[in-house]
């Protein structure tokens, strides 16, 4: 039952007790140019940046500094003579005649208003407001000069006093005429004209009247303050600047000045030599990254690790991410760059190689970035591996069938989570919100999952692998082999549909590749399209073909399905994980039917070859192709069923499978004791709901009544089970005695190619 495990001798044992041979020879090459890659990768964050520029000069590049320096800070003083420029306040004078000057605009608008309405000569009130238009020098609105040429005298002198007392008032407070505080005095007028006795469009024309006149009466004095501000910024003391790893020294364009010469000159920029000592801790890191990602593949994903070329494709993915960390680092787009090219490399791995596998690279990528960014940003980490996990978890954990629904479900996750923790990280690092970064890493959570599902489908075949995305792709029903299977064996069609059901619950329950077994088990069966009707479920009537066939004959024809499927299996290039359940799912059990029908028909003394009447194998390899095994026998046992109840169900589970146990077809299998119990049960479980109790209507009691009253009558023989009775139905007619059944299954003898109800029937 368990895999058998080939002895490892003492010369094989290795570091951390991986073995030392050939292949961990291949291994350790395959380490140690994956960590010479990713320093040719790292070697720009190394390399000191030598500049040449003099001040005046445009930078052609973005510098940053690899390391702490201290240096005289010109523009830290220059910002500090700035701040106290900027505290010094503004001088102003007063203008003496501002006040006099608002009140004689208000008495001139009244002035005019009168005159004009006392005019002979204007009859019409439109040519009274054009008139009063003309002679003001302050723009009033239209309603404010009807009002002044309509008004009554009495309403006219109270709008005259009030606006002459609130122009009184605001030009009393100090109007600056530099600021803003004239707009604010204006606004104000408003609320003081509520506080005097006129209401409506009056008061309305008086705030208009009283804004209009206001002028400034504080008067800005350049050269008092610019003295002020000479002697503020005189009064600054030099300071010294610190410069700290990852600060942006100049940026591209920005226009070199005497402040980043010093800071060049502090750096080392402008004679640069290569730190050896970080040479050597840069090496060493990546080699711990690498050894401890090839540790973590070897104990959690050891089917990658046992396949060279997995392993490979690993490295080159980890490394193309890499080169993409290096081209980035210099983009402002750098981080939202970084999370996509991190998440698409995890999804890539989650699809083609598992999940298990993909964790490990989001921590090696986050560690990574980190190395790559600028001052070994933590936070980047953080931010990198989480957003590469989710997404590998997003595109795998779907539990969505289309492959187009899966990928816009994994686009709209990894966007979200690459723009709330961008955010996040830069909140909790001080650092300023960018939102068109945010935008681009939701961007690049969208692309993701589109370019990492067309990369995986490219890879499947140079990495013999099968992803979820082609295994939906073989388990659509429109695939031409399903479709032919469909029309030329239906009944296989349906079985086979019955058996993936099962295979797929009971994949679940220990823990293997579900929506593999589902599909493997849809194809098991194809090879049945080319003789359809030698097998039993699709043999319409009570008639066999096998009834005039030579038992030996039967059974060739029978065992035959399993070379036609594969020979369509390969005709289709069927993925060989699919095509090894054809003849894994039967392994080397033998067909008793044709094989008791042969003992029967042998002459006296006549000895008859049980192989000849076993499957050729081999017997199950995975998880997988057993599960499908046993489900097929399941499934065509429990089809014999006539009453399948929960303790038949059982019993049946127990005893097939116990059977394939003790023929030894599960010897070759990494199944364990613990797998078989919880297989069982979820064949159990499932039956269960397939076969529940389901109550017979009216009629069906009455025709089953009339159908035993009948064989009564016949044969003089009471039925176990009168099927109409008082609890059942409520019928007028009179109650018949209860009676029972012949006991089901005990006297079934099963036609030639019928499957029993304890074994496999010879057409599966």
């Amino acid at each position: 039952m368990a895999r058998n495990r080939k002895h490892r001798t003492a010369t094989q044992q290795g570091i951390f007790g991986i073995g030392w041979d050939t292949a961990a020879t291949q291994r350790l090459l395959l380490l140690l140019v994956t960590t010479g890659f990713m320093f040719v990768a790292l070697w720009a964050r190394l390399l000191p940046q030598a500049v040449s520029w003099q001040v005046g000069q445009r930078a052609d590049r973005t510098i940053r500094a690899r390391r702490s320096a201290v240096y005289e800070d010109s523009e830290a003083t220059q910002n500090l003579r700035d701040k106290a420029v900027e505290d010094v306040p503004d001088q102003y004078h007063t203008d003496p005649t501002a006040r006099d000057d608002a009140m004689r605009a208000v008495g001139d608008i009244f002035s005019q208003a009168r005159q004009v309405r006392a005019d002979e000569a204007l009859p019409q009130a439109l040519d009274k407001l054009e008139a009063l238009k003309g002679r003001l020098d302050i723009e009033l609105s239209d309603e404010t000069l009807r009002l002044l040429i309509e008004a009554p005298d009495g309403s006219l002198e109270r709008m005259e006093e009030s606006a002459e007392t609130v122009t009184r008032v605001t030009m009393g407070k100090s109007i600056r005429d530099n600021t803003n505080d004239l707009q604010l005095e204006r606004e104000e007028v408003a609320r003081r004209v509520e506080q005097l006795a006129i209401r409506g469009k009056y008061a309305g024309a008086v705030t208009e009247i009283a804004s209009k006149v206001l002028k400034p009466n504080q008067i800005f004095d350049q050269e008092e303050t610019e003295k002020k501000q000479r002697e503020a910024a005189d009064a600054v003391a030099k300071v010294w600047g610190q410069i700290q790893p990852g600060q942006i020294v100049i940026s591209l364009g920005d226009e070199v000045k005497q402040r980043h010469i010093d800071m060049f000159q502090a750096l080392g920029l402008m004679n640069p030599t290569i730190d050896y000592g970080q040479v050597v801790g840069m090496v060493l890191i990546l080699l711990g990254m690498v050894l401890s990602l090839g540790i973590y593949c070897y104990r959690f994903a050891p089917e990658v690790y046992a396949n060279f070329t997995h392993l490979v494709a690993v490295a080159a993915i980890l490394l193309a991410v890499a080169f993409i960390y290096r081209f980035a680092s210099q983009s402002s787009y750098f981080e939202a760059l970084a999370v996509t090219a991190a998440a698409t490399a995890t999804m890539l791995l989650a699809l083609t190689l598992g999940a298990t596998m993909a964790a490990g690279a989001a921590m090696l990528l986050g560690m990574l970035v980190g190395l790559m960014s600028t001052a070994s940003d933590v936070r980047m980490v953080i931010v990198t591996l989480l957003c590469a996990f989710v997404a590998a978890q997003a595109i795998v954990a779907s539990s969505v069938r289309s492959r187009s629904l899966r990928i816009v479900q994994a686009a709209a996750i990894t966007a979200a989570v690459n723009c709330l923790l961008l955010l996040a990280g830069a909140v909790v690092s001080g650092n300023i919100v960018q939102w068109p970064l945010l935008g681009a890493a939701a961007a690049g959570g969208l692309v993701a999952p589109t370019l990492a599902v067309g990369l995986a489908l490219a890879l499947e075949r140079p990495l013999g692998i099968l992803t979820d995305m082609g295994l939906l792709e073989l388990g659509n029903p429109n695939e031409p082999v399903l479709r032919a299977l469909l029309r030329e064996a239906p009944a296989s069609y349906q079985s086979s549909i019955m058996v993936a059901n099962l295979a797929e619950q009971a994949a679940e329950a220990i823990g293997a590749n579900a929506l593999l077994v589902r599909t493997a088990a849809i194809y098991h069966d194809i090879g049945k399209t080319k003789r359809p009707y030698f097998f039993v479920e699709n043999q319409p009537g009570d008639e066999s073909p096998h009834d005039r066939l030579n038992p030996h004959l039967s059974a060739l024809i029978v065992i035959s399905h399993v070379k036609d499927g594969q020979e369509i299996a390969e005709h289709i290039a069927l993925p060989p994980q699919i095509a090894a359940v054809i003849p894994e799912h039967h392994g080397t059990s033998l067909i008793p039917w044709f094989y008791e029908r042969a003992k029967q028909e042998a002459a006296e003394g006549e000895e008859v070859d049980e192989q000849a009447f076993r499957y050729p194998g081999p017997k199950p390899q995975s998880k997988e192709t057993a599960i499908i095994m046993l489900a097929d026998s399941v499934e065509a046992a429990a089809r014999t069923l006539e009453d399948p109840s929960p303790t038949k169900i059982e019993s049946l589970v127990e005893r097939l499978v116990q059977e394939k146990i003790d023929d030894g077809q599960l010897d070759e299998c990494p199944l364990t004791m613990a797998d078989i119990r919880a297989i069982k049960r979820s064949f159990i479980a499932t039956l269960g709901h397939i076969y529940h109790h389901r109550i017979k209507y009216p009629d069906q009691i009455r025709q089953e009544a009339e159908e035993a009253l009948e064989a009564y009558r016949r044969t003089g023989e009471i039925p176990k089970d009168w099927p109409l009775s008082g609890e059942n139905v409520r019928d007028d007619r009179p109650q018949k005695p209860e009676v029972t059944k012949p006991a089901e299954g005990n006297n079934h003898v099963p036609r030639t190619g019928e499957p029993p109800v304890n074994g496999e029937a010879p057409g599966q």
